[in-house]
């Protein structure tokens, strides 16, 4: 099919392509994975700017909704050819076990093994779900190869203490490989302002303030 973007979505289009980092707070149907294929579309393709992307994305998107769109729209075809999905069996994970038997925290069971295998792969576009994205960055450790990470539903990140934010600020802010950076989600502040913080500070440090209090 070929996309035809309503009015409201150029302007948002228009809005993307500018900038190398943005978010993208629209509800569903405005077009945000339409708009995000063709946005890496320029980095990738047009600008040649990128050479890896990571989306991270809630599991049942990340496993097949993403990969729908790039087959259903004609100009996001290239896209799919160079798209793979993350597994919890790419990172080798197991559960720990309690003394009385439980299945306990997941933990690699050779973490060197992990990293040298996500280094083979050569695609230039990953997807992994929020629930392994931690995993993934503690695997690549200092050598985290994506200059762009697309953030679906980057209301994950309310909780400005949580793992998976601790994740994404230090490949974003302490690591600084990541140049490219896109957030998308309907819902930004799940109800109270708080949660605005940690998304736009992975975004721009500083513009709200330094600290959650402040």
């Amino acid at each position: 099919m070929r996309w035809q973007p309503r009015p409201d979505q150029e302007q948002v289009l228009e809005f993307a392509l500018a900038r190398d980092k943005l978010a993208v707070y629209s509800p569903t149907g405005g077009g945000k994975t339409a708009i995000a294929g063709t946005w890496l579309l320029d980095l990738m393709y047009d600008r040649c700017v990128c050479p890896r992307v990571l989306i991270v994305a809630p599991k049942l998107v990340a496993q097949s909704g993403w990969t729908k769109q790039f087959a259903t729209w004609d100009h996001l075809r290239p896209l799919l050819g160079d798209a793979r999905v993350l597994t919890f069996g790419d990172l080798d994970l197991t559960p720990t076990k309690s003394p009385e038997g439980r299945k306990g925290k997941l933990t690699f069971r050779d973490r060197r093994a992990t990293k040298s295998h996500l280094l083979q792969m050569r695609e230039r576009i990953h997807l992994v779900s929020w629930d392994a994205w931690p995993f993934l960055a503690q695997a690549y450790g200092s050598n985290f190869p994506y200059t762009c990470v697309v953030w679906d539903e980057s209301s994950f990140f309310k909780d400005n203490g949580s793992e998976r934010t601790r994740a994404a600020r230090h490949v974003v802010h302490n690591l600084g490989v990541v140049r490219f950076q896109l957030q998308l989600t309907g819902t930004p502040n799940h109800n109270h302002g708080d949660a605005i913080f940690p998304q736009v500070n992975l975004l721009s440090p500083g513009l709200l303030g330094r600290t959650l209090t402040e």
